[in-house]
């Protein structure tokens, strides 16, 4: 866990990926004689050569987490903030920050109850929008906030990893966990397959690695490696359960962006079955993956996701099954052995 540990912690906004990167090439690098490529855009690759009468397989996952990011500062030394990625405002007063890669502590400012209850009636427990809250860096003015954290600054939520045994506690499991398994599958996994492990960035606001990744590769198949929803959580109604955290990897068959090829899917389930591993299915056509631009490359490219159900996922916290991220890597790997060997034709 230790690898998963480092990238959880790591400051990655979109755009601001380069510490998750650093930890990424250490990693792999360390295990294998390998080169790497970093393109224009920000995104880290590593390619291992198989055969050329063999698919070219596409490990991805994307750098970037859900974060904020700096638009202006008030006279008193307030920073004025936006949402960088898919944020619920009501997840935010009261969170610790982290303010640029200098790690600039700050607290997102929330009204104590005693002063609410001066409020008219009508305007108590509203949910304040993002752009309505403010980050406390301890300034005295407007100059000193500027000074600290100019415009533009990235912003993470300060939330440390910890090991509970099964369950796992971290700030950026979407997809730091895709990241981690894709580390994994592509150290640890001899194949006869070129296996392109992709690092993209900025999939929070709006896949923009994803795009130039499969241009630039043209793979066969995509393996898209994510964090996704777990919705097993008491205020949530069972039909309305996206994932359930510890249920085993997730296998969308279609989600707001993607819909996945059947006769892969069906493949990935009959290697879930022959393996042992224990499997569910996205229950909720929400959310979306890098796969939904990818798919529309090269003609049509063929995609397929596994995910862990996350809970809590786009919040300052997330709680993770371990076992479910040891079978994404043990069900990646039987996959890509199972084309291998002729079991599975894409």
């Amino acid at each position: 866990m230790e690898l998963l540990r480092k990238l959880s912690d790591v400051f990655g906004p979109p755009g601001a990926e380069s510490e998750v990167r650093d930890v990424l090439i250490e990693y792999i690098t360390s295990k294998m004689d390998i080169p790497h490529e970093i393109d224009n855009l920000g995104s880290l690759y590593f390619v291992k050569k198989g055969k050329v009468d063999k698919p070219v397989i596409m490990l991805d996952g994307h750098m970037d987490e859900v974060g904020l990011f700096v638009v202006g500062h008030t006279s008193d030394g307030y920073l004025q903030f936006r949402g960088a990625g898919g944020l619920d405002p009501r997840v935010l007063p009261g969170k610790s920050v982290l303010i640029g890669k200098e790690r600039i502590p700050g607290i997102i400012g929330t009204t104590p109850p005693h002063c609410e209850l001066r409020k008219p009636i009508t305007q108590r427990d509203k949910t304040t929008p993002i752009e309505g809250h403010a980050i406390d860096i301890g300034a005295n003015s407007k100059d000193e906030a500027i000074s600290i954290a100019p415009k533009n600054t990235r912003i993470m939520f300060n939330t440390q990893f910890e090991d509970w045994g099964e369950t796992l506690k971290g700030k950026s499991f979407d997809d730091r966990l895709g990241c981690w398994a894709i580390a994994r599958v592509f150290t640890e996994l001899e194949t006869d397959c070129t296996l392109v492990a992709s690092f993209t960035m900025g999939e929070e606001i709006g896949m923009v690695g994803a795009r130039l990744a499969a241009r630039r590769f043209k793979p066969d198949l995509v393996i898209e490696l994510e964090g996704t929803a777990a919705g097993d959580m008491p205020d949530v109604a069972n039909h309305m359960v996206c994932t359930k955290m510890g249920g085993g990897p997730v296998l969308t068959f279609e989600d707001r962006s993607t819909i996945i090829p059947r006769y892969i899917r069906k493949a990935l389930e009959e290697t879930a079955d022959i393996e042992g591993i224990q499997y569910q299915y996205k229950g909720t056509v929400t959310g979306g993956t890098n796969a939904g631009i990818m798919q529309y490359e090269n003609g049509g490219t063929k995609c397929v996701v596994i995910a862990a159900g996350c809970r809590y996922i786009h919040a300052p916290v997330s709680l993770m099954s371990k076992s479910d991220a040891n079978n994404i890597v043990k069900l990646t790997k039987a996959f890509i052995k199972r084309i291998d060997d002729g079991d599975v034709v894409i």
